[in-house]
């Protein structure tokens, strides 16, 4: 079972880790 946990945690981690970054990346195209 905890494998298994592991492995949704994984998959949302990606999820929120793909938002963070596009946030960054609109940070930098504003300080260009």
């Amino acid at each position: 079972m905890v494998n298994g946990v592991r492995r949704k945690v994984r998959r949302a981690v990606r999820r929120t880790v793909k938002r963070v970054v596009k946030r960054k990346v609109k940070r930098a195209v504003r300080r260009r």
